[in-house]
C-alpha cells in the first residue's frame, strides 16, 4: 500500500511538474521543484542522529554514551549527591495507554494465579550536575530524581521501537536528536547502578538471567544490575537516594555476598541508548572465593530467581576481553567490564589488547 502511495505522488508531482512547466516555464518550474523537496524533507519521519560519542572497544561500536567517567578516576562518597523531587511525571497521552495495557495484562496473569510482573517503586533521572571539587579536581556529580515505576519502565523502555497510532516508534516521536544532556523523565525510568564484582581469587562474576526475567531474558550480564529503590537505599541523613545502599543490597540479593561500602568504586555513569536506561557503572571487591559464592548461592539467596545461573572468568584483560567480544550481552554491561580493566590494569595495556583482539 505504501508503494502505492509513493507510485501516486510521483506520477501527480510529473503532472504538475510538466503544466507549471508549459505554463509559468522553466525558473518557475525549477522553484516548484525545490519546493517539493522542501516539503518532502519537512513531512519526513524524523531520524535519530548517531551521536559520535557513542562508547567503542577495538572497533566495536556500542550503544551506550559516557555522560562522566574514564575508568580510572572514581567518585568519592562525599561527591555524589543525590535528591529525590516528589512529583509525578505526566506521561503524553499515547505512552499513557501503554502503561495502562501493561497494567491489565499482568493483573489478568495474577487473576489467572499465572506468574505476573509486580510493580515495584523506581525512580527516573530527571536531571544531572557533573562538577569537579576546587583543590583536586575530583569527580563530583548531583542526580535530581522523580519518581517512577516497574509498570512504566516494562511498558516504556522495553518497547522504544513499538509503533504509536501516530505512526511514530516511541524512539522517534521522543528520542530523536536527544544529545543526552538533558534527560528525558518520561522516559528514563529504573535508573540503578551496574556493578562488576572481583572475587579474592581473582575472578569476574558474570550471572545469566532467568528465562522468567522480565528485563533481557536468557542474556549474560555482569555481576550486579540493581535499580535504585526509593525507601530501601535512602540516605541516613535527607530525602535522596545512597547509592552505595543500592550496590551493597544488590550485590547481597542477586549474589549472596556482603561487600563493605569501602570496597565500592564508582567509576562513572550515562546511558544506554538501546533501552534509553540511565545506570552508575562501578565495581567492587568481595571477601569470598568463586567456590564460595557458589556453595551460598546453593543455600538459597533471595534474587536467585531473577537469574539462571552465575559463571566466572578469571579478571585479566584478554579474558574479559575476549567474553565482551563474543558473548551476548548489553552495552551497559561491555562498558563495566572495559572500566573494571581500565580501572584494575592500565587504560593503555587494556586499549592495546583491544585493538588487536577486535579485528
Amino acid at each position: 500500500m505504501q508503494g502505492e502511495y509513493a507510485m501516486l505522488r510521483d506520477i501527480i508531482n510529473a503532472v504538475l511538474g510538466v503544466i507549471i512547466g508549459v505554463i509559468l516555464g522553466d525558473p518557475l518550474k525549477e522553484a516548484w521543484g525545490k519546493f517539493v523537496k522542501y516539503m518532502k524533507r519537512l513531512l519526513a519521519k524524523p531520524k535519530t542522529i548517531k551521536d559520535p560519542s557513542y562508547f567503542t572497544i577495538g572497533n566495536e561500536t556500542t550503544s551506550f554514551i559516557v555522560c562522566d567517567g574514564d575508568g580510572v578516576m572514581t567518585y568519592s562518597p562525599e561527591n555524589i549527591e543525590t535528591r529525590v523531587n516528589n512529583h509525578a511525571v505526566e506521561l503524553p497521552s499515547d505512552l499513557k495507554i501503554l502503561r495502562r495495557e501493561i497494567e491489565k495484562a499482568e493483573d489478568a496473569k495474577k487473576q489467572r494465579g499465572e506468574s505476573y510482573s509486580w510493580n515495584g517503586p523506581l525512580l527516573s533521572l530527571e536531571k544531572y550536575s557533573i562538577l569537579r571539587t576546587k583543590v583536586n579536581e575530583d569527580m563530583k556529580v548531583i542526580f535530581s530524581f522523580v519518581p517512577s515505576d516497574y509498570y512504566t519502565f516494562k511498558a516504556l523502555n522495553m518497547n522504544l521501537d513499538k509503533q504509536l497510532p501516530s505512526g511514530y516508534t516511541i524512539r522517534e516521536k521522543y528520542l530523536a536528536g536527544n544529545t543526552v544532556r538533558q534527560p528525558i523523565p518520561a522516559l528514563a525510568n529504573g535508573v540503578g547502578v551496574a556493578i562488576t564484582v572481583i572475587t579474592s581469587d581473582n575472578y569476574v562474576i558474570l550471572t545469566k538471567r532467568s528465562p522468567e526475567s522480565g528485563v533481557r531474558p536468557n542474556e549474560l550480564d555482569i555481576s550486579v544490575v540493581e535499580a535504585i529503590h526509593p525507601s530501601h537505599d535512602r540516605k541516613a541523613v535527607g530525602q535522596g537516594p545512597d547509592l552505595f545502599n543500592t550496590a551493597v543490597r544488590g550485590a547481597e540479593e542477586e549474589l549472596g555476598v556482603v561487600i563493605p561500602r569501602e570496597n565500592i568504586k564508582f567509576l562513572g555513569f550515562g546511558v544506554d541508548e538501546q533501552y534509553y536506561q540511565w545506570n552508575i557503572i562501578g565495581i567492587a571487591h568481595c571477601k569470598e572465593k568463586a567456590e564460595e559464592i557458589m556453595k551460598q548461592r546453593s543455600r538459597g539467596i533471595p534474587g536467585k530467581w531473577e537469574m539462571e545461573q552465575i559463571l566466572f572468568i578469571p579478571f585479566k584483560i584478554r579474558d574479559v576481553l575476549y567474553t565482551i567480544k563474543n558473548e551476548k550481552m548489553w552495552s551497559t554491561a561491555k562498558v563495566a567490564l572495559y572500566w573494571s580493566l581500565v580501572f584494575e590494569y592500565t587504560k593503555r595495556g587494556v586499549d592495546k589488547e583491544a585493538e588487536r583482539l577486535f579485528k
